[in-house]
C-alpha cells in the first residue's frame, strides 16, 4: 500500500507557512507586519550587462550598459594583459609536450603584437589615435592617455623581444617558465626595469575602472543619500566570458556557433560559474557602498547602503535586457524582483532573527556563547561550527538553526545537514545505532 501524508499534518504545516488555500498563514502575517515598517526605496537591478534603477513606482530612473565590448577599451587592454599568460602557457606546453611545434602560436603572437604596436605609434593630439577616439564613449582613462600609450608600446616591445629570442635561428633562448620569468615578467635588465607584471596589473585596474566609471556617471550618482539608505539592491552578475557554444543532434560541435542553428542545437554559456557569489568576491558590493557614502555624523565605517540591503541572487530568474532596458518592468517582473526576490530575502532575515532570537538564546546579543559572537559571526572551536559532527549538544544545533534561518546565504537544511551527513557516514551509512540529538535518550512521556 502506498503512503500519502495524512491531511492533518498537511493542514498543520500550512498554518505557519505555505498556504495552499489562499488563507493567511502565521508566517505571512508576521512578515507583513515587518513589511509595513520597511521604507520602500529605489530598486537597483544589476545583471551581466546593465545597471538599472527603478523608483518605487516602477519607473526607470537611470540605466547603464557596462558590459565588456568593442567600444569601451576592454579588448584593447585585455588583449595586452593576456600576452603574459599566453606566453607562460606556451612555456608550460613545451615542458609537458616537448615534441609539440609551438612556432605557429609564437609567430601569431608576434604578428599581432607588431600590428598593435604600429597602430599605437600614431601620435596623440590629432584625434586619430585609438585612445583619443575611445574618449567619445568613456572618459574613464582620460588622465592617463599618454601613459597608457607608452605602456602598450613597452609591453609590445619586450614581448616581441622575448619571442624573437626564443625563435632565433642561432642560440635561441629556451622557452621555459624560469627563463620567461626573468626575461619578461620581472623588473630586470631584460625588461628595461619594467616587467610585464606591471603591465598586467595596470591593464586589469584600468579595465575594472571602465565599468565602475560608466555605472557611476550614467546611473549611480543620480541617487541621494536617502535613496541609498532605502535602496533595494539585487546583484545577478555572471563572471568571466559569456561565450556560447552549440552542438548538433549527433553531439558534435557545430562550427557556425550561432543561435539560429535550428532544432536540435543545444546552447551552453560558459565562464567562471562560481565567481562573485558573495560580498567578498563581487566587486559591485564595495563600489555601491562607496558611492552611497558614509552616513552623516558617523565617524566609523557605516555606509548609507547597508549590507542587509544587498542580495546576490544566482538562483533568481535573469531579466532579459539583450534588446533593451524596459522603461517600466512588467507587472509580473516588478512583483517578482521587488517582492518575491528582494523583499522575500529581506523579510526572511528580519523575521527569522526575531523569531529564532527569542527561541534560541535570547541573551546572545549580550553574552558570547559557544557558537556565535554578538555581531553574528561564527566562533569556530576546534575547527567546528555548532551543529558540525562532533558538536552534538542541542544548544549547538539551536545555534546552527538560528544562523541558518537568519542568514539568507544559508540553506535551511544547513541547520543540521553538516551533522547528519557526517554522522550517517560515520555509522557506515546505516541508520541503525545512530544517536539522534533531541530524540535518543530523551525521556518523553508515554502517549
Amino acid at each position: 500500500m502506498s503512503y500519502t501524508c495524512p491531511e492533518a499534518f498537511i493542514d498543520l504545516y500550512h498554518v505557519y507557512t505555505g498556504s495552499h488555500d489562499g488563507s493567511d498563514t502565521i508566517g505571512n502575517l508576521l512578515s507583513g507586519s515587518f513589511k509595513n515598517q520597511n521604507e520602500t526605496g529605489p530598486l537597483i537591478l544589476i545583471n551581466n550587462t546593465h545597471v538599472m534603477i527603478y523608483n518605487a513606482q516602477n519607473k526607470l530612473i537611470a540605466a547603464c550598459d557596462y558590459r565588456a565590448g568593442t567600444s569601451n577599451g576592454f579588448f584593447e587592454l585585455t588583449s595586452i594583459s593576456h600576452v603574459g599568460p599566453a606566453l607562460m602557457s606556451l612555456a608550460l606546453l613545451r615542458e609537458r609536450t616537448p615534441s609539440m611545434d609551438l612556432s605557429v602560436y609564437l609567430n601569431r603572437l608576434e604578428t599581432c603584437l607588431r600590428q598593435v604596436r604600429e597602430l599605437n605609434r600614431i601620435p596623440l593630439g590629432n584625434q586619430d589615435h585609438w585612445l583619443e577616439r575611445l574618449q567619445e564613449n568613456t572618459a574613464a582613462w582620460a588622465p592617463w592617455i599618454g601613459d597608457i600609450r607608452k605602456m602598450i608600446d613597452h609591453a609590445c616591445r619586450i614581448a616581441i623581444a622575448y619571442i624573437e629570442s626564443v625563435t632565433a635561428a642561432q642560440n635561441p633562448v629556451p622557452l621555459d617558465k624560469h627563463t620567461l620569468q626573468s626575461a619578461l615578467f620581472e623588473d630586470g635588465e631584460a625588461t628595461g626595469g619594467i616587467g610585464y607584471n606591471q603591465v598586467m596589473v595596470a591593464t586589469f585596474v584600468l579595465d575594472a575602472l571602465t565599468g565602475a566609471y560608466s555605472a557611476y556617471e550614467q546611473a549611480l550618482k543620480k541617487l541621494t543619500a536617502t535613496d541609498w539608505q532605502r535602496a533595494r539592491v539585487i546583484l545577478q552578475t555572471f563572471a568571466g566570458e559569456n561565450n556560447e557554444i552549440f552542438y548538433k543532434q549527433d553531439g558534435t560541435l557545430d562550427p557556425k556557433a550561432k543561435s539560429d542553428l535550428g532544432f536540435g542545437s543545444t546552447h551552453y554559456a560558459f565562464g567562471n560559474f562560481t565567481g562573485g557569489l558573495d560580498a567578498t568576491s563581487n566587486w559591485w558590493v564595495p563600489l555601491l557602498k562607496g558611492v552611497s557614502g558614509k552616513r552623516e555624523g558617523d565617524s566609523g565605517s557605516e555606509f548609507n547602503l547597508g549590507d542587509d540591503r544587498i542580495f546576490i541572487v544566482p538562483y533568481a530568474n535573469m531579466l532579459d535586457t539583450s534588446k533593451q532596458v524596459p522603461a517600466s518592468l512588467t507587472p509580473f517582473d516588478w512583483e517578482y524582483y521587488s517582492e518575491v526576490v528582494w523583499n522575500g530575502l529581506y523579510l526572511r532575515s528580519q523575521v527569522a532573527n526575531q523569531v529564532m532570537g527569542y527561541i534560541a538564546f535570547p541573551e546572545a546579543c549580550k553574552v558570547v556563547k559557544q557558537g556565535f559572537a554578538p555581531d553574528g559571526e561564527t566562533i569556530v572551536e576546534n575547527g567546528l561550527w555548532p551543529g558540525d559532527w562532533g558538536m552534538d549538544s542541542v544548544d549547538d544545533f539551536m545555534m546552527r538553526i538560528k544562523k541558518s534561518f537568519g542568514d539568507v546565504r544559508q540553506l535551511l537544511s544547513n541547520s543540521v545537514g553538516f551533522w547528519a551527513g557526517a554522522a550517517f557516514a560515520a555509522q557506515g551509512f546505516k541508520t541503525e545505532g545512530m544517536t539522534i540529538p533531541g530524540l535518543t535518550g530523551v525521556p518523553y512521556p508515554e502517549v
